[in-house]
């Protein structure tokens, strides 16, 4: 992986002591808060500042905040789930992904058969999906409310917006993801991110299935850049294993689900 070596955290046998020691007290008061904050000063000089730039550039806060708002409030209205068990829950969560991941799946191969444009438009397609998973994925957990309106495609309501969706699996997955950030660069990322957020990505979705007509003739294979389709892919993989779709055990995200069946 890029700069991998880099930014491997190397500690002394006693930075690991009083780390360990530090987590085993638990992180939530402001002595030991500042502890940990000291100790990975130490380890690696300049590393709160580098996240506070990278904070910043990405709007954390800004695109955070409202994010769990949504989460909170689409779990408690929406019913992306069959009422259940804690295990039938689990279950059928794990099948919502085994479907995300196909369509991750089908996007690689179409890419390697030359298939760019339906390539890209599964991977967009993905990333809605993972969106919805993110919703789904609370559920899990709390429950399913009883009075929520299940979800269907074709019915009106918060999440057929597609342009919601994306901001989802973004904030899910993209917005506070240092692998991302490494493995595409900040710049990119946040692209993509304000792409999701204005709109664009729904009509470049749609660009890459439909032809086209304003004058000029579009046809999607003529059009498509493989360059764009590949980080779009590489893309909803990262989202897929990041944004808070992974199976769980134990209420824990211990593995990723296979991008495989």
């Amino acid at each position: 992986m890029k700069n991998s070596q880099r930014n491997t955290l190397k500690m002394t046998h006693e930075q690991r002591i009083r780390l360990k020691e530090i987590l085993e007290k638990g992180i939530y008061s402001a002595d030991s808060a500042a502890e940990l904050m000291k100790v990975f000063e130490e380890v690696s000089p300049g590393i709160l500042n580098s996240a506070a730039r990278t904070s910043h550039r990405k709007r954390h806060i800004d695109r955070m905040m409202p994010f769990f708002k949504t989460v909170s409030e689409l779990a408690q209205t929406e019913q992306l789930l069959p009422p259940g068990s804690d295990e039938e829950r689990r279950n059928s969560f794990k099948e919502i992904l085994n479907h995300t991941a196909s369509l991750v799946e089908e996007a690689g191969v179409l890419y390697k058969a030359d298939r760019y444009s339906r390539a890209g438009f599964l991977s967009i397609t993905a990333v809605e999906e993972i969106g919805k998973c993110a919703v789904a994925r609370v559920q899990v957990v709390t429950g399913v409310p009883a009075n929520g309106r299940p979800f269907s495609v074709g019915r009106s309501g918060a999440l057929m917006s597609h342009k919601k969706k994306y901001i989802l699996a973004a904030c899910a997955g993209a917005v506070i993801n240092h692998r991302m950030d490494e493995l595409f660069g900040i710049d990119a990322v946040n692209g993509f991110i304000e792409d999701c957020e204005t709109g664009k990505l729904v009509t470049e979705r749609e660009s890459y299935l439909y032809y086209g007509f304003d004058g000029t003739l579009h046809i999607p294979d003529l059009e498509v850049v493989p360059k764009r389709i590949s980080f779009l892919i590489s893309v909803a993989a990262e989202l897929f294993s990041e944004g808070g779709t992974q199976e769980l055990d134990d209420w824990e995200t211990s593995r990723r689900p296979p991008l495989s069946r």
